[in-house]
Formats: structure tokens, sequence, C-alpha cells
């Protein structure tokens, strides 16, 4: 996972959460999927979200470079005696 990956991921998250709750304040009930409807109640807004996250996860770290070692190399390495 890259920082562009994990920011892409809670942006698109909460992006798709925001549309969720913008459409639902229109009026809007569901959105036809074309084999069933999906409702734009807040209890599902969670499965999209999920997805979009994941997705924006898997996309901003394969199309980024990695972090250079240094930065979280630290984060793995087992803490010296007396520290």
């Amino acid at each position: 996972m890259t920082a562009v990956g994990g920011t892409a991921s809670v942006a698109a998250g909460m992006a798709t959460c925001v549309i969720f709750a913008i459409l639902n304040k229109l009026g809007i009930e569901s959105l036809p999927l074309g084999f069933t409807e999906m409702p734009l109640d807040y209890e599902y807004a969670i499965y999209p979200a999920a997805i979009a996250s994941f997705l924006a996860l898997i996309l901003g770290s394969i199309l980024t470079p990695a972090s250079p070692e240094e930065k979280w190399l630290p984060f793995w390495q087992k803490p010296k005696e007396g520290e």
C-alpha cells in the first residue's frame, strides 16, 4: 500500500457515502442496476463505499511507486533491548 493508495481509498469511500446522501436527499430511493435495484438507504451505503474504497486502494497503490524503505522499515523492526 502506498500513501496515494491509502488517501484514494479514504476519499473514494467518503465520496460514495456523500453521493448516497445527496441522492437520498433528492428523493431518489433506489438505483436500477439492470439485474436488481440498489436501495439508497444509509444502511446499504457501506457496500458500494467498501468496494470503491478497496478498488481505489488497489489501483492507487499499483499506479504509484512504492514508498522508500526508510519510511516504513521502522514500523516493522523489533525494538531493541531497553527501548
